[in-house]
């Protein structure tokens, strides 16, 4: 348990199982079917009912955790390794010397001598960490504080940090929240909370109050009045219920050029423990160690300076056309992403389709806007796409000159979710800037 990282349900099941080393009896969600047979038939063991919880497997997060202990710290603890071609085995302790023989490598006592020690678990010290692949984020946390053990659980977009054999709402929370990369944490929590909304709500906002590292920037939401002594019990109506700065310790959290923030909820100055340390103890070990995974870390960069955009594209994708250079047509074509010049001109009736035309149906309510670097962005989802017929995500960029139109061109709703492609493409549009542009003014008027 020392050295596991924590994991949850959600992310375990995406990782292919050795069915030999679960128990043949066991049946974590007890509805009737043993673990065994529901991973068989491509169901999760840990939603109850009958063909309840179909997964798809996840090859690249069974990459990354290659050679690594997990601790489920939704079920009671269990261990899992993560062998070389990506399978976990389920550890116990009747198993764990057959196992270990099994999958572990011989290795000479000079060989050995050369492998440095280490008392760490991916810089925890002696506490577990929690990584959630799909809420993007991983910290560090105790093993115990006091004669009490430490427990982690993930609902939806909110990880629970609390005293085992409590409810989870009793302790400590990180909630997650999608932002727009470009946006401050001020304009982020403005416009996910609708802060117009409610009177004198405000967001302050610091650099250095709770003693961030890496240029991390916090806030709170606080009241023209003092609330120090009295508490939120009589402003109830003044900022969005639970967010509020109370007498306790609250507050929103974001790193540079993030697209997501969130926010800690730490509790009283009141709770001590028996060795003289309080329950704050427990999430300060959280700050500071708190990171917002990079999935796009190891995909591609696209750059086309003569037109003046970049963006990332998974690794695994290749260029099939277009290049470096972008024309009116085909400007960029990945498997899946197409990018295409707007062209300007004037229509069969007459009309004239030029850049102010356009910003006028871009702007009429019928796109969402969003924040792009170097420029914004018009988001839709197209109904009819033009190679498979189903809908697509679509999405205008407009720089400084040019408008382009970005979308799945090839996007196959009979093999994929919208939601799963929609994560994807939004993947991506993060990762988009607009750049300066190659002064060659040439190729400018050769692409029109």
């Amino acid at each position: 348990q020392k050295l596991a990282l924590g994991i949850t349900n959600a992310d375990l099941i995406k990782i292919p199982a050795d069915l030999d080393s679960i128990s043949s009896s066991q049946d974590s969600d007890g509805d009737g079917y043993t673990d065994r047979q529901e991973l068989q038939s491509g169901f999760s063991p840990y939603i109850p009912g009958s063909n309840q919880g179909r997964f798809k497997i996840d090859n690249n997060l069974a990459t990354k955790l290659k050679g690594r202990l997990l601790l489920q710290v939704q079920d009671k603890g269990r261990i899992w390794y993560i062998d070389q071609n990506g399978k976990r085995w389920e550890v116990t302790w009747g198993n764990l010397m057959s196992l270990f023989r099994k999958l572990a490598l011989g290795i000479t006592n000079s060989d050995l001598n050369q492998v440095g020690a280490t008392n760490t678990a991916d810089g925890c010290g002696s506490g577990h960490k929690f990584i959630s692949e799909d809420l993007g984020i991983s910290f560090c946390y105790p093993d115990k504080y006091g004669n009490n053990s430490i427990a982690v659980k993930q609902e939806n977009n909110k990880v629970y940090v609390y005293w085992a054999g409590s409810s989870p709402e009793s302790g400590q929370s990180v909630e997650i929240f999608e932002k727009d990369r470009v946006d401050t944490l001020k304009t982020a929590i403005e416009k996910h909370f609708q802060l117009s909304n409610y009177k004198d709500c405000s967001v302050d906002e610091s650099t250095t109050k709770y003693n961030t590292k890496n240029g991390a920037t916090t806030a709170e939401l606080s009241y023209p009045f003092n609330t120090t002594s009295d508490g939120p019990w009589f402003s109830s109506g003044y900022c969005p219920d639970g967010y509020e700065m109370t007498n306790g310790i609250r507050y929103f959290y974001t790193t540079p050029d993030s697209n997501k923030f969130l926010f800690f909820s730490i509790g009283q100055y009141s709770i001590d423990l028996s060795d003289g340390r309080t329950w704050q103890d427990t999430i300060k070990l959280i700050d500071s160690t708190f990171k917002f995974t990079d999935e796009t870390a190891d995909w591609q960069m696209y750059t086309n300076s003569e037109y003046g955009f970049e963006f990332k594209y998974p690794k695994n994708w290749k260029t099939t056309g277009g290049g470096q250079t972008i024309c009116e047509g085909d400007c960029f074509n990945k498997d899946n992403i197409q990018i295409v010049k707007v062209a300007y001109g004037v229509n069969a009736d007459g009309s004239i389709n030029d850049r102010n035309s356009y910003l006028g149906r871009l702007t009429n309510g019928e796109y969402l806007k969003i924040s792009i670097i170097g420029g914004e962005g018009y988001y839709y989802i197209n109904d009819v796409n033009a190679i498979k017929g189903g809908p697509s995500p679509t999405v205008y960029l407009v720089g400084a000159e040019e408008i382009f139109l970005m979308n799945f061109n090839i996007f196959d709703s009979s093999k994929t979710s919208l939601g799963e492609a929609e994560k994807l493409f939004k993947q991506i549009l993060s990762t988009f800037k607009f750049i300066e542009k190659e002064n060659n003014s040439g190729n400018d008027e050769g692409a029109g």
